[in-house]
């Protein structure tokens, strides 16, 4: 067997073999693990023979069964790549895999890497895909197949599947275990479409079609531009129920239209919309324009039939108008959802139509995320940066602040060369939110980055306390004003406590990191029993499109539990909640989320300081660059964690409050400062299995507010954030 032996081994050169001369791989890369199959990839460095030309293939076996037999895979090639997706894996089994050329006496094997297949419980539905789940296609377009199986299948029905893009078609599921499918050529850009194969019983899967550009470019400037104005249009008066109207010649529906207002509609609060009717062809953009207020709960949702919901999709604000850059989506058709009772629009613009199905996506600046430093009293520094790989002219770049709800904002302008800007600001008010963003302006038109904030300290140099959402939470941290961040407050349902139901746990999610943020949960034994529901899937109060699409996390990482299943296993239902994706982040499957990880040993040791009275927890992520007191350094990376590429955490930590006799009986919002402790448990992500908790991993919790902008326990008064001792934790 290969076990002991897959070390790279490069053989010398003769001279039949010169064309080889000098080819060896790096190490493999496994990802999309199932129950059954895996994809490898694999990087080429070679000689002067074409890739194409060369014999590779993929070579694994099981690690702790010396009699099972090896399975492999020929390689496709990429551009400096090889990848292949294996199949016939065994369930809940950790393999070795390497790539191996050979032509004639002459081999050349990569280092292997080790992942392991997901488990299957006794009578679970699982749906395998054996082709690979990215499939590169060329702009001619052409038929192509998804091999698949169903382990323990629930019905005799085959697959099926579906695409929201109308260049991939023709879905026939007739053979056994395989579906065909036609893609369109393509004239245009690159697209990208996935499609998605479901089966009765078990968890979707998707699969990635790429296809390369076409000889000819769609034209920047689409063919149809519709202005529904209050003048122009007509907007209907009165109309209780949802009807098809003729606005601009064109079929729409409209509900919930207000009366008596002017030339203006009025959407009730979180039922009002507009939705076109009619194939205009590809949407590129839509801007809207309200009557006296520039702030509105507004959403855009794109579809591939007449009045689509879901996936939604949010605009940027530019000079007053709220525009959807809708370029890349190849959406025919929208419903324009508002949910402020109090605004009016104005004003709809809608630019559709032109050639080709995929249009040219609007280039446009790309910002990294706004930060500040120096806070005091009355200034601070504020910090964002640009990039733009267009062709357009960058006339203008500024900082624009003001205080948080205040209509008054101020500008900094800066010079307009891309890269890091910032600006001191001075003159501020005492123990007040500011809000800033960067703006670019490029060839008349605006775009600005996402929302940064700070607060300013008080007059005597502390910082400023603030309500949370619920007062009565001890665990609860302040929300953060930013729009990546997405909060969800679960309450238990089938679980309840003095009378009330129990709250589960909330969550602060990143919308780019795919990952919590953090995670708050009261601990106590009443939370405990025999339930193990394990229902994976997505937090239904976040959107669904920022989530993973299933549990399945690349090797070598695994999907870690904030707020684990035993916390949570007295009902099904609560248990049900911790499996959401918003509860889980990519972790080390053999150095940190396992038997004897670092991860793991933390939470055993958090077990023992369970009470009488509660825990209460913070469980969360840093994405940042991360050394630890012993030099363990971690480096931010992404990872394919159902279907997206989420963040894989640099340091974990956990916050923890109680009172230190464990069983007063009181509130811990009523104790006095002697009465309570509370520490915070740091952990890098590169920290080596078997590592146990010490003293060294400790820090004050205030250190983790200074950290990351976040002010935790602030529901109790007297919690000594600025200090810890190891002793009260038993180190």
């Amino acid at each position: 067997m290969m076990m002991g032996a897959f070390a790279a081994a490069f053989g010398a050169c003769n001279d039949e073999n010169t064309a080889m001369e000098g080819f060896r791989f790096d190490s493999p890369e496994v990802s999309d693990v199932s129950a059954t199959a895996a994809t490898v990839t694999c990087r080429v460095v070679r000689g002067a023979a074409a890739l194409d030309d060369l014999p590779v293939e993929f070579v694994c076996a099981a690690t702790d069964d010396e009699s099972a037999e090896e399975v492999s895979a020929p390689a496709t090639a990429g551009e400096g790549t090889v990848a292949a997706r294996l199949a016939g894996l065994a369930p809940d089994t950790r393999y070795a895999v390497y790539a191996r050329m050979r032509s004639g006496e002459f081999e050349v094997r990569s280092e292997t890497a080790t992942f392991t297949t997901e488990a299957v419980a006794p009578g679970e539905t699982v749906l395998e895909i054996l082709t690979p789940t990215t499939l590169a296609v060329e702009a001619t377009g052409g038929r192509f197949a998804i091999d698949y199986e169903v382990l323990n299948p629930q019905s005799e029905a085959p697959a099926e599947a579906s695409c929201a893009a109308a260049w991939v078609r023709g879905f026939d599921n007739s053979a056994a275990g395989t579906i065909a499918f036609e893609v369109d050529a393509n004239t245009g850009a690159a697209r990208t479409a996935e499609i998605e194969v479901t089966c009765t019983g078990a968890e979707s899967r998707r699969i990635a079609v790429r296809q390369a550009a076409g000889a000819s470019t769609p034209p920047q400037n689409p063919a149809t531009e519709i202005d529904l104005t209050a003048e122009t249009a007509g907007w209907p008066e009165s109309y209780g129920t949802a009807k098809t109207v003729q606005l601009d010649g064109h079929a729409f529906e409209v509900a919930d239209v207000g009366t008596g207002y002017g030339n203006g509609i009025q959407f009730k609060k979180s039922s009002g919309y507009v939705a076109n009717k009619e194939d205009m062809g590809p949407i590129r953009r839509i801007e809207v324009t309200y009557k006296g207020s520039e702030r509105c709960n507004l959403r855009l949702c794109l579809g591939d039939e007449p009045h689509p919901v879901g996936d939604e999709l949010k605009p940027f604000l530019s000079d007053g108008i709220y525009l959807f850059d809708c370029s890349d989506r190849a959406a025919h058709w929208f419903t324009l959802v508002s949910g402020d009772g109090a605004s009016y629009v104005q004003r709809i613009r809608i630019v559709c139509g032109g050639e080709g199905e995929d249009p040219t996506p609007l280039i446009k600046p790309s910002f990294e995320a706004p930060g500040h430093s120096a806070v005091t009293k009355n200034s601070a520094t504020i910090s964002c940066a640009y990039t733009y790989s267009g062709g357009g002219s960058v006339s203008e770049v500024y900082f624009l602040y003001g205080p948080n709800g205040s209509a008054a904002a101020t500008r900094v302008d800066l010079t307009t060369a891309q890269g890091a800007k910032s600006a001191q600001l001075t003159g501020l008010a005492a123990a007040t939110r500011y809000v800033f963003r960067l703006r670019v302006v490029i060839d008349g038109a605006l775009f600005e980055s996402t929302e940064g904030s700070f607060t300013t300290l008080t007059e005597s140099g502390g910082t400023v306390t603030g309500d949370t959402k619920y007062g009565g939470w001890p665990e609860l941290p302040v929300e953060v004003a930013d729009e990546d961040y997405y909060y969800a407050y679960h309450i238990c349902p089938d679980f309840s406590a003095g009378g009330h139901a129990a709250r589960n746990f909330t969550v602060c999610y990143s919308a780019e990191h795919h990952c919590p943020v953090w995670v708050a949960a009261p601990v106590h034994e009443c939370y405990t029993g025999g339930s193990g529901n394990r229902n994976y899937g997505p937090d239904p109060v976040i959107p669904k499109s920022i989530q993973p699409s299933s549990k399945t996390v690349a090797s070598p990482y695994n999907k870690g539990h904030m707020l684990g299943n035993r916390e949570r296993s007295r009902t099904s239902g609560m248990n049900k909640q911790v499996s959401y994706y918003t509860n889980m982040a990519a972790q080390h499957g053999t150095t940190f989320n396992t038997g004897g990880g670092a991860w793991n040993n933390l939470e055993d040791k958090i077990d023992a300081y369970w009470c009488a009275d509660t825990l209460y927890t913070v469980s969360g992520c840093r994405f940042e660059t991360w050394t630890d007191s012993y030099g363990n350094a971690a480096s931010p990376k992404r990872v394919s964690f159902g279907g997206v590429q989420a963040s894989v955490p640099t340091m974990f930590y956990t916050l923890l409050l109680r009172t230190k006799r464990g069983n007063t009986g009181k509130s811990v919002a009523d104790c006095s400062r002697d009465e309570l402790q509370c520490v915070a448990f740091v952990m890098s992500h590169a920290m080596g299995k078997g590592h146990q908790p010490s003293a060294k991993d400790m820090r004050s919790v205030a250190e983790i507010e200074r950290l990351t902008g976040f002010r935790f326990f602030e529901n109790v008064p007297n919690a000594p954030k600025d200090t810890y001792n190891p002793s009260d934790w038993g180190l």
